[in-house]
């Protein structure tokens, strides 16, 4: 028979026993969780997946407000949501991850959390259904990683520019301005003399004409040319340069220097073979479109027609490029009028939009 003594330790060591235990079982009950949502996404049941995940969050929060498996469970679950298209049940999810992520420098440095948020945003940028769902998700990541390594992540200077391509798109100049100045930094960091800082100062330079910063657009593509001039595929670059040129000339109505600069860019295209030979339709869009202003509608019909031509040809006869040449072809017939012709090409955008969904055509640097 235990006397009172020995009844009190007995029951001491128990309690002790069970305290150090609790966390243990809090730990397999989490991973539990985790592995059947891994399971669950290897078979591609991203729904039945978020609810094991939604449970490891519940689990976690146990240990506290801040855990590197509650982010973890936070960020994968919303994973989860954006492979179904559930955007708005991902939100809340995300931002609370967003907020972890941010608030604690503990967290942040997991490498792997990282690797979850450039994978979430690139899910949010080819699925998204509404305007800036991806560059939201972009400028987390940006925010995240200049948090932990103060501005010199080796994959910050893509993102950056991925982000600024998107803000470009958008209309967003301003911003895709700074986000390019900063891409521009963070190559140059890296390798002043680098394809990417190349890519980057041409992008820049962009965004100034955009923005009527056209001093400062010359100075940036001419610090882009000295580069361009050193790279194997000089041709490709040399006409994108050309294309911006051309663009700023027409935004200040210099129309007849535009038209030069246009033509040597279309005739540097010409020379090239294989896929970059499609970058020409900038060039005779940009031609077609400088003809309507000038009232030529019948050479803007003419060009229109060579960069549907070449479309057809080098992508496909149903390639979503074609719907925007088709589409200004329309617009240029009738003001020839040529009502019967017009229509015609209206109905081969509105069945190539109906086949597939229908993208701007992008300034194309890579």
């Amino acid at each position: 028979m235990l006397d009172k003594y020995s009844l009190c330790l007995s029951v001491g060591v128990a309690t002790v026993v069970l305290i150090i235990a609790l966390p243990a079982l809090a730990a397999d009950a989490w991973t539990e969780y985790k592995n059947a949502a891994e399971q669950a996404e290897l078979d591609r049941r991203y729904e039945r997946a978020a609810d094991w995940y939604n449970k490891a969050v519940i689990e976690a929060e146990k240990a506290g407000p801040r855990s590197p498996r509650l982010e973890e469970a936070l960020v994968r679950m919303t994973m989860c949501y954006v492979m179904e298209d559930k955007f708005k049940q991902a939100e809340p999810s995300y931002q609370r991850a967003l907020a972890l992520a941010t608030e604690d420098k503990e967290i942040t440095a997991n490498p792997d959390l990282l690797v979850w948020l450039d994978d979430l945003a690139d899910a949010y940028e080819s699925q998204a259904p509404k305007p800036g769902a991806g560059g939201i998700c972009y400028s987390h990541s940006i925010e995240i990683r200049d948090k932990v390594s103060g501005g010199r992540h080796t994959k910050l200077g893509p993102l950056l520019y991925k982000y600024s391509d998107y803000l470009y798109h958008e209309g967003s100049y301003k911003e895709a301005l700074a986000a390019a100045q900063r891409a521009v930094n963070v190559f140059r960091s890296h390798d002043r003399e680098s394809g990417d800082v190349m890519r980057a100062l041409i992008f820049l330079g962009a965004c100034q004409g955009k923005l009527g910063e056209y001093d400062a657009a010359d100075k940036t593509l001419a610090q882009a040319m000295v580069l361009v001039n050193k790279y194997v595929m000089k041709s490709t670059y040399e006409s994108a340069v050309l294309q911006i040129k051309g663009d700023m000339l027409v935004q200040q109505k210099k129309y007849k220097q535009a038209q030069a600069v246009y033509m040597e860019a279309n005739r540097i295209d010409q020379q090239q073979d294989g896929p970059k030979r499609v970058n020409q339709g900038l060039t005779l869009h940009s031609l077609a479109e400088l003809a309507k202003k000038e009232g030529n509608y019948s050479t803007a019909a003419d060009y229109y027609r060579k960069e549907i031509a070449l479309y057809a040809t080098r992508l496909s006869p149903q390639a979503t490029e074609l719907v925007k040449p088709y589409t200004d072809l329309a617009s240029v017939l009738r003001k020839l009028h040529r009502e019967s012709d017009a229509r015609q090409a209206e109905a081969m955008a509105l069945k190539i939009q109906n086949s597939t969904a229908s993208t701007p055509i992008p300034l194309k640097l890579k």
